[in-house]
């Protein structure tokens, strides 16, 4: 009996091991693969990153230069849209590789960054609305990369 008590705790040894080098191993393998990604989500992470940078850039250019030039207040608000949305688009675009469907989900960001935020930007910096009929197809490309993480 005592014997087959010690053969009890020798496999209960055993199993304790195995199961903690399994939970251990798939752990690691899971912390392995999570940023493993293939080139386009590297691609729209690197081109989010670009795009922060330069939301960054123009953020900056438009506290110090935009608020001392003489355009309209309708301009300056336009102008603060279209930085918030700019880093909104950035953050959206760094956000892609999670997507099932990068590429999709990259290229309705990317298309809604560059119509809403760039109409938005030429409004205000040209003080011109000749673009403005743009904005709203800028909105439904970016609310398309959004309901893309649904698929």
């Amino acid at each position: 009996m005592k014997n087959m008590s010690v053969n009890h705790i020798d496999s209960f040894d055993q199993l304790l091991k195995k199961i903690t080098y399994h939970a251990s191993t798939s752990v690691l393998e899971k912390e392995k693969n999570i940023f493993i990604f293939n080139q386009t989500q590297k691609f729209f992470l690197g081109l989010g990153s670009l795009s922060a940078a330069s939301a960054y850039f123009l953020a900056a250019y438009g506290k110090h230069v935009i608020e001392e030039k003489n355009i309209s207040t309708k301009s300056k608000q336009v102008y603060q849209t279209a930085k918030q949305f700019h880093f909104i688009s950035s953050i959206a675009l760094m956000l892609v590789p999670l997507s099932k469907k990068p590429l999709l989900t990259g290229s309705l960001f990317l298309s809604g960054l560059l119509v809403f935020s760039g109409s938005c930007y030429i409004y205000a910096l040209l003080d011109s609305s000749n673009y403005s009929m743009l904005t709203p197809f800028g909105s439904m490309l970016s609310v398309g990369g959004w309901l893309t993480f649904l698929l």
